[in-house]
């Protein structure tokens, strides 16, 4: 024990808010994640999902992502104009409740990083602030990247860099939505393909008298909503006692800590986006223009052979959402006709159990946790792992 300290000695503990984000931050990783939902189609009584479900195609979840994030400051009134004033990165955020240090609901009217109160309380009080942060971004207008294989990125969706030893990358959001594109002339394109932060155009039409209009790059996009990757902790080794020993009575894999404001429950998945494992595999071909690998996210396919020839991504294929193949050559195989593939994919976890404990310290809210198993494939020939 170190001189001066004695066992009854008062300990100071620095694990606040600001500590625990610092925490997740440093041993975390860039995570994509995809939150369940049970489909109505299960039976209360059986709890068995109706196998011709249209929507969660027979396994009895479907899957989205969480609207919002709660979102609070501790704040204090420094004049006498009753104002609070939020940090920048919560101007967007939509006022949900203000207390005092009583626990006392104050009325309070938001605009933008400004909070006033009603009355105006006395100045040097303190009021806890809980506000709505919507996980949806918005982007009015953006440039697009011409990445090949017919795909163009929208920049401004991959995530800041992250400094891992030997992986220094990158992690893209998920496009949910884009209003429109257009080329350099003005010149408004369909949209095809969704795959993460890129997506497809398909050809103009042709006039009834002439060729198609050629696309004049770059293109811009407009109106576009995506869902940024989170930094979430993922733990197999050096566990804490229960935690290793909850991770054993459920059969799991690892521990995932997540902030509180993060609603990660059972039969969520969450794909590590910092790195991938090689995998070979022998498709038979369907009827359709798609084929659907028996992956949960595949990052790339650098080999597919079939029986006549090799056929080269992005100019005879391209992968589609997060694990279809879609063909564009015209002597692709035939249906039913076998080819094999060499892809990547991302490793993905199945949240089996949220850790039910309140985890505080100093009055701070810490990391939840969750038990959670790596699995290769939860229902992907079916078709519901798209973006």
């Amino acid at each position: 024990m170190p001189a001066g300290l004695g066992k009854n000695s008062p300990v100071v503990l620095n694990l606040n808010k600001g500590s625990y984000e610092a925490l997740i931050e440093r041993h975390g990783t860039w995570i994509r994640w995809r939150k369940a939902v049970k489909c109505p189609c299960t039976q209360k009584d059986t709890m068995q999902p109706n196998p011709r479900c249209p929507r969660c195609k027979g396994i009895g979840v479907f899957y989205t992502y969480q609207k919002d994030l709660i979102v609070t400051e501790t704040l204090g009134i420094i004049d006498n104009t009753g104002v609070l004033e939020v940090s920048e990165e919560y101007e967007t955020a939509t006022l949900d409740t203000v207390y005092d240090y009583d626990g006392n609901k104050y009325p309070a009217t938001k605009h933008g990083i400004f909070i006033s109160l009603e009355p105006a309380p006395p100045k040097g009080m303190f009021f806890y602030v809980v506000m709505l942060q919507e996980t949806l971004r918005h982007i009015r207008k953006a440039l697009c990247e011409n990445t090949g294989g017919g795909y163009y990125r929208i920049e401004g969706l991959q995530s800041r860099r992250a400094g891992i030893d030997g992986l220094y990358h990158t992690a893209p959001g998920d496009i949910q939505k884009i209003e429109n594109v257009a080329d350099a002339n003005g010149l408004v394109l369909e949209i095809g393909e969704l795959r993460t932060d890129m997506f497809t155009v398909k050809p103009p039409p042709a006039p009834v008298d002439g060729d198609p209009p050629e696309i004049v790059e770059p293109l811009t996009a407009y109106g576009v909503e995506y869902i940024p990757p989170f930094i979430l902790a993922l733990q197999s080794q050096n566990l804490e006692e229960a935690d290793e020993k909850m991770v054993t009575e459920l059969k799991g894999d690892a521990i995932c800590s997540f902030p509180y404001n993060c609603d990660i429950g059972e039969d969520d998945t969450l794909t590590v986006l910092a790195g991938s494992f090689t995998k070979k595999d022998v498709i038979n071909r369907v009827q359709g223009d798609f084929d659907v690998i028996d992956a949960y996210f595949v990052s790339d396919i650098t080999s597919c052979t079939g029986i006549d020839r090799d056929y080269r991504k992005g100019v005879d294929f391209i992968i589609a959402g997060t694990n279809r193949i879609k063909w564009l050559c015209k002597d692709a195989p035939a249906a039913g006709e076998a080819y094999s593939i060499t892809y990547q994919i991302c490793p993905t976890y199945k949240v089996i159990k949220a850790i039910p404990q309140i985890r505080t310290s100093e009055n701070q809210r810490l990391p939840k946790k969750a038990v959670v198993k790596l699995h290769a494939a939860y229902g992907e020939k079916r078709g519901i792992n798209q973006q």
